[in-house]
């Protein structure tokens, strides 16, 4: 069995300024760890998007681990694929479609939350949940969604450390109505636990109450980046969506409905009167286009069976390329004689550890 040892590295971009370098932050990662015989160190960068705004603080890390002969590895999120890791870093690149692979992990094989199983292409509602609601496609929208609110399924969490920066997207809006709009909409349907932070709040999007799935026509997926990248973010929002075989409009980066299409999943804007609303560049205008395709979608009659087809697609694929990835994390165990794929690839929330 491989002497081995994980870690996240994606934390150094926050940290690093408590080092003084990258050879003391290596130390520290080592403090007390055998790296005699066989030892491989496996790093990742899985849950978060930031690497390539500070690449240079990761070129440091693999060039202290790489002159102290420390034989390592990178277990790297498939989003920075495009970005020839291998090379910029000078260590051994494994790609990972991490936010689905967590999302089949946790659901499928742990059965941490059940599944809805069969599209309700009679529900008269549509699913709309917000997470961190400071940005424009989750309370700003929501606000636009205020004449659909009697047909939604939606959530608002907000604490007053973010308060005054959610007021900022609702401009329209004096104190007094904003309180009163925040007062009358704050809502959690299906009773998730928050993590309440200093300046932020967190919910890993597991578990879940599947009856939220059960209930929806369709969803708004309001997803974490909005027309931020030219290489879409997408994370188990989406895959969520369709695990629990759902349609859905997309509130994501620009780009992300062909992104989605070239991993071999449908997107439904065939269906609606703004097909081009993921490639619109104003974000204004991108949630008026999302809110008149949510009008059409509630208020006529679509082919149900093609859609549900496509959601079965959906729902297959998604399975398809999950295994993928377990057949991938178990080569890479195999590879290393480490004993298992929660080993070098823990699906677990790196704040509530659930």
């Amino acid at each position: 069995m491989s002497n081995h040892y994980t870690v996240n590295i994606t934390s150094y971009i926050w940290n690093h300024g408590k080092y003084n370098n990258s050879d003391e932050y290596v130390d520290e990662i080592l403090n007390g760890i055998d790296t005699s015989g066989n030892f491989v160190l496996v790093t990742n960068l899985l849950w978060e998007h930031h690497l390539m705004r500070r690449i240079d603080l990761f070129k440091n890390i693999f060039n202290s681990l790489n002159n102290r002969k420390i034989k390592n590895i990178l277990l790297a999120n498939s989003y920075f694929r495009p970005y020839n890791l291998a090379k910029v870093l000078g260590t051994k690149v494994y790609y990972i479609d991490y936010f689905l692979w967590r999302t089949y992990d946790k659901i499928v094989l742990q059965k941490k939350s059940k599944t809805n199983d069969k599209w309700n292409s009679e529900a008269d509602k549509f699913l709309f949940l917000t997470g961190k609601p400071n940005r424009p496609h989750r309370l700003r929208l929501l606000w636009k969604l205020s004449n659909f609110l009697d047909k939604a399924i939606w959530s608002l969490h907000l604490n007053d450390s973010i308060k005054n920066e959610c007021r900022k997207l609702i401009p329209e809006l004096d104190k007094i109505e904003f309180d009163n709009f925040i007062d009358k909409n704050t809502n959690n349907p299906d009773k998730i636990q928050i993590t309440y932070q200093e300046q932020s709040l967190h919910y890993g999007g597991i578990p879940y109450d599947e009856k939220i799935f059960k209930q929806s026509l369709f969803r708004i997926i309001s997803e974490t980046n909005f027309n931020e990248n030219n290489n879409p973010w997408i994370t188990e929002k989406t895959w969520l969506t369709m695990l629990n075989k759902v349609p859905f409009i997309l509130a994501g980066d620009q780009g992300s409905l062909h992104k989605l299409k070239n991993l071999g999943f449908k997107t439904f804007e065939q269906y609606l009167p703004v097909p081009t609303y993921d490639t619109i560049n104003s974000k204004e205008q991108k949630l008026d286009a999302i809110i008149k395709n949510c009008e059409h979608w509630l208020k006529n009659k679509f082919d149900k069976e093609k859609i549900n087809s496509d959601i079965e697609h959906n729902y297959n694929r998604l399975v398809g390329i999950a295994l993928n990835n377990k057949t991938a994390l178990e080569k890479i165990c195999a590879d290393y004689q480490i004993k298992k794929a929660e080993d070098i690839c823990s699906t677990k929330d790196l704040i509530t550890k659930f």
